[in-house]
C-alpha cells in the first residue's frame, strides 16, 4: 500500500498541505504514525465517552468506580512516558499507579493480577533511577521487530 500516494489523495481533498517531512517518512512510517494516531483519537474518545455515561449523578456506584479506575490508568500513561522528569510527576505515577492496583483488586480480586502488574508498580523506581521512559524502554523497537518476522 503506498502511504504517500493515499496521503496526497487526502490532502488534495482537503485542500489541506502535509509537512514535507512527514512525506518524507517511509511507508512503514507513516503507516505506524497513522496507527499511532487513530489510538489516540480513539482512547480520547472512550475518557470522553466514559465520563459522559459513568461520571453522571445517575450513574450506578460500579460505574463510578470503573471510570476512578480507568481514569487512574489514563493519569498514568498521561504523566509516564513525558520527555522530561521530575519528582512531581513521579511521585503523580507513584500514587496514580498504587490507586489503579487497590481499586483494580476491589472491582476484579485478587485472582486477576498478573506479574505484569507487579512489575509496573517498579516504575516510579525506574524513572527516579534511569530517567525519562524513552531513553531506556524498548517496547516500540521490540514490536518493530515483530513486525519485520
Amino acid at each position: 500500500m503506498n502511504f504517500g500516494l493515499i496521503w496526497r489523495k487526502q490532502q488534495l481533498r482537503a485542500g489541506l498541505t502535509v509537512p514535507r517531512r512527514i512525506l518524507a517518512l517511509s511507508n512503514m512510517e507513516r503507516y505506524l504514525l497513522i496507527i499511532c494516531a487513530a489510538s489516540v483519537l480513539s482512547i480520547s474518545l472512550l475518557i470522553i465517552t466514559l465520563i459522559r455515561l459513568w461520571g453522571q449523578s445517575g450513574a450506578s456506584q460500579c460505574h463510578k468506580k470503573l471510570l476512578e479506575n480507568f481514569m487512574a490508568l489514563v493519569s498514568v500513561f498521561r504523566w509516564a512516558p513525558t520527555r522530561s522528569t521530575s519528582e512531581h510527576q513521579i511521585q503523580v505515577v507513584e500514587h496514580q499507579l498504587q490507586k489503579y492496583y487497590k481499586s483494580l483488586m476491589a472491582l476484579s480480586g485478587k485472582e486477576y493480577m498478573t506479574p505484569s502488574h507487579h512489575m509496573s508498580l517498579h516504575l516510579p523506581e525506574c524513572l527516579r533511577e534511569f530517567g525519562p521512559i524513552h531513553g531506556w524502554w524498548g517496547f516500540a523497537f521490540e514490536r518493530y521487530n515483530g513486525i519485520i518476522q
